[in-house]
């Protein structure tokens, strides 16, 4: 209770009005229990039924104790929490998704894309991607896991109407028969010669706060990988019934006609004498012999 002394002397309110700043707070309530100034009016300024010290945003009529919480960075509901209770995965579809059981792709012929994208939220990719901890992660048949390039699509890239915006990875087509680039998917799937190579899965990880969203699709991947080429067969010469014969005739000295072997053993008597003059003129004449002149001196007489 406030008495109309206290009004007067300490408060400052008017003891013959019981709601001096009319907000339709009395002035004992706000004195003793709401403990807000009632020379002051307390408004609700968005008009959600709850004045500035019951809501958490007195300017946004979406938020109030009676709010529902949505997934959106922002405490609705006014408790505390941000974006407490809400599945994100509810709020998130994926394609191929886990009903379509395990994808076969050939990669020789069309490349392999999963879209992520985002269903019943305010907020668009962009402002995801600046609150969130976002990757894609591609498993490998033996366990390891591979970092997987992503991006943004938009304007329905998908071709079916299904998003207007949308995460994507996207993994190649793959042509064994060219060389092959530095890349482990390629080499993996060109050396398994046409086998159906299973076990992969591609991952869409997204990571908010303490809550952490996986997507995955189950793939097995076909390529075509051409034989090695066979070694070409030798060309057999043909043999002519002459040459089968021991008829052969080949051309000799001045265009005339001779049997293979003369002409065979003219060139052996042509290199015979080649040989023979480059041994002779290899040879140093000897030197020529000093014939000592008579004296016609004869010996001193005695």
């Amino acid at each position: 209770m406030l008495f109309d002394l206290d009004e007067y002397n300490l408060i400052g309110t008017d003891p013959f009005h019981n709601d001096t700043d009319r907000d339709g707070l009395l002035d004992g309530e706000e004195w003793l229990y709401t403990l807000t100034d009632p020379l002051s009016p307390d408004l609700d300024e968005d008009g959600d039924g709850y004045r500035w010290f019951d809501d958490c945003d007195d300017n946004d009529s979406a938020r109030s104790p009676d709010a529902n919480e949505t997934w959106n960075w922002i405490d609705d509901d006014c408790d505390g929490e941000v974006d407490n209770g809400i599945n994100r995965s509810a709020h998130i579809s994926f394609q191929p998704d886990e009903a379509a059981g395990v994808v076969t792709v050939n990669l020789t012929h069309q490349p392999f894309e999963m879209a992520v994208w985002l269903v019943n939220v305010s907020f668009g990719i962009d402002e995801l991607v600046n609150q969130t901890e976002i990757s894609w992660i591609l498993k490998w048949p033996d366990s390891h896991v591979t970092e997987w390039e992503w991006g943004v699509l938009s304007d329905g890239d998908g071709g079916d109407g299904l998003f207007d915006e949308a995460f994507g990875s996207h993994i190649s087509a793959i042509d064994c028969s060219e060389p092959l680039a530095y890349d482990l998917l390629e080499h993996t799937l060109c050396d398994r010669h046409n086998q159906t190579v299973q076990g992969w899965a591609l991952t869409f990880q997204l990571v908010d706060g303490d809550e952490v969203v996986t997507l995955s699709t189950v793939l097995s991947f076909e390529v075509w990988n051409p034989p090695p080429p066979e070694p070409e067969p030798e060309e057999n010469q043909e043999v002519s019934d002459d040459e089968a014969d021991g008829d052969v005739t080949g051309t000799g000295i001045g265009g005339l006609s001779m049997p293979n072997e003369a002409v065979i053993g003219l060139a052996a008597v042509l290199v015979f004498m080649l040989l023979f003059m480059l041994i002779t003129r290899g040879r140093r004449p000897p030197p020529p012999i000093q014939m000592q002149k008579p004296s016609l001196i004869g010996a001193p007489i005695k």
